[in-house]
């Protein structure tokens, strides 16, 4: 189902209210689009998006990252869902953002991650990133990082000639954990830590 609440005038949209329901999740929407007409948005396509500046919130219920994760090259995960809130301002194509909340069954071919509490800032070249992964309900460990980026022709990628900056520590817990974040180990016993 969807329900929009918005007014244009004179190249901006105002939404007071969007809200998707589907089996991809749940999405709302509120804010401003500045900077293109109605019609060059139907006669140009994505290319007249290029003129528009943002003030949005999107507050998202167990939304599928799947379709989000295209927009960018070299992101490692493939899947999750996320619960939270992403605020984008500036330009619509290379945004300034900032997101909030939490990621489940966050995946990659042959790992899973079950959930992940996660901050986020991206503006200029960097994601600024802190959080907490769950290996388990209860044994998990504490991350912060700053990732670099590039923009591209649409949005931006992992700068992979940059300096990636990851901390992370997880105390002591049973490796019998990670038999359920990947496939790859079909057994395992005794008790592990991470930190780097």
């Amino acid at each position: 189902t969807m329900r929009l609440r918005a007014n244009y005038a004179e190249g901006t949209y105002t939404i007071d209210e969007y809200r998707v329901s589907s089996p991809l999740g749940g999405l709302g929407l509120n804010g401003r689009l500045e900077g293109c007409s109605i019609r060059d948005l139907f006669n140009g396509g994505r290319d007249a998006l290029r003129g528009y500046t943002v003030d949005l919130e999107a507050s998202c219920e167990d939304l599928s990252l799947v379709p989000f994760l295209g927009f960018s090259e070299n992101i490692p995960f493939s899947s999750g869902y996320f619960t939270g809130k992403v605020a984008v301002r500036d330009s619509l194509i290379h945004p300034v953002a900032d997101m909030a909340g939490s990621v489940r069954e966050l995946s990659r071919k042959n790992l899973s991650i079950p959930y992940v509490d996660i901050e986020a800032n991206l503006e200029g070249d960097l994601v600024n990133l802190s959080g907490r992964i769950a290996i388990t309900d209860d044994h998990g460990g504490d991350f912060a990082g700053r990732i670099p980026i590039v923009e591209e022709d649409w949005f931006y990628s992992i700068n992979m000639g940059g300096d990636i900056y990851l901390e992370m520590y997880m105390p002591p817990g049973s490796l019998e954990d990670i038999i359920d974040v990947t496939d790859l180990v079909a057994e395992a016993n005794g008790r592990f830590s991470a930190g780097f």
